[in-house]
């Protein structure tokens, strides 16, 4: 039974310039209509080197046409490798969020009912606690990210959010994928999609053999574990420090002291932003003045795939292959996770 009581007919929602990834989710929707919004520049310019620009948000006519008060809407959206920017996306879901459930303007008096926003990547999730200081202290009055954007978001009529693989996602122990954290109960609200089984399934449907799985730090430990196993690889753990003045530095504290010489290796992590731990993990496994037990192939994979700035050009320098979830539009989003979106929205909504 769904948990949710069910609907008849979903509307689904995303912005052109993803209209396959939103597409695909809708056609795993039987029953669904998709309709696409537009983003268009209206105003912009430069100051201090940074282009500014306004955006102006609209939905297709067809769309007011279709929609019945209080028909049920899902709302996709999706970010773009290189380019990824939290605060914009949030913005964005803010104003399609209001006009939604508000009858915004030239909205012709319709609006949406429930309201299911699906964000395959979610933005501000890296900070789902109060970080420390260097003496271990919390930060004094430091704002939680993540629990803000929720709040704002529900406040402005979201029903029900879903996302792939959060910061805050813990794997569950019940089958309902709740997000579970210390400083909000989100249940019935937030929900998770956990898409790592996909990854050692890609690999076993690519005939793509690894040896050896290595966990870019301490906290993608189990993460990789789990892959492992379900490849049948070995699993090492790199003990790596992130430096707290610069967040783009990682440096391992141990030293790789197996020989990978001839070895496949596979380095998993939940998502790539500048590219700095995925590095480091690269440098262990090529220790310098080593070669004689350097890997002879380095396989990345990943969930988000931001990669903001140079991040991708600079990895591929590196002689490695790279596989990313469809999450954020990046060149490497191999790995499909419109099919376990719709299966979560189903599993809401829909009996069976």
């Amino acid at each position: 039974m769904s948990v949710y009581s069910d609907i008849v007919m979903a509307i689904i929602i995303g912005s052109d310039e993803h209209k396959d990834f939103v597409s695909s989710i809708a056609k795993n929707i039987e029953g669904s209509k998709v309709f696409f919004y537009k983003k268009t520049q209206f105003k912009g310019y430069s100051s201090g080197g940074i282009w500014i620009g306004e955006h102006k948000i609209s939905f297709p006519e067809e769309l007011i046409k279709e929609m019945q008060k209080d028909d049920d809407v899902i709302l996709v959206i999706r970010g773009k490798y290189k380019y990824w920017n939290s605060d914009s996306m949030f913005m964005e879901a803010c104003q399609l969020v209001d006009t939604l459930k508000s009858s915004g303007p030239n909205m012709k008096g319709v609006k949406a009912g429930r309201l299911c926003l699906v964000l395959p990547k979610e933005g501000y999730v890296k900070q789902d606690k109060i970080f420390k200081d260097d003496k271990g202290e919390k930060v004094f009055g430091e704002s939680l990210s993540i629990a803000t954007h929720r709040k704002v978001l529900k406040k402005l009529g979201t029903d029900i959010i879903i996302s792939l693989y959060p910061h805050d996602f813990r794997m569950p122990e019940d089958s309902e994928d709740w997000i579970k954290t210390d400083y909000q109960n989100w249940k019935e609200f937030a929900w998770a999609v956990n898409p790592v089984k996909l990854i050692p399934d890609y690999f076993r449907k690519n005939n793509i053999a690894i040896d050896i799985v290595v966990a870019p730090d301490k906290s993608a430990y189990d993460f990789s574990k789990y892959i492992a196993d379900s490849i049948g690889a070995d699993c090492l753990c790199i003990d790596s420090h992130r430096s707290r003045e610069d967040c783009g530095i990682v440096t391992s504290k141990n030293a790789l002291h197996r020989n990978l010489s001839g070895k496949f290796v596979l380095i998993p992590d939940d998502w790539i932003l500048a590219g700095g731990k995925t590095k480091n993990a690269i440098k262990f496994v090529r220790p310098k003045g080593h070669e004689d037990k350097w890997p002879k192939e380095i396989h990345i994979a990943v969930i988000h795939g931001e990669m903001n700035g140079n991040a991708y050009d600079e990895l591929m320098e590196r002689d490695i292959k790279l596989y990313c979830t469809n999450s954020v539009e990046n060149p490497a989003g191999v790995i499909d996770v419109t099919g376990i979106l719709a299966d979560r929205i189903k599993k809401l909504f829909l009996d069976g």
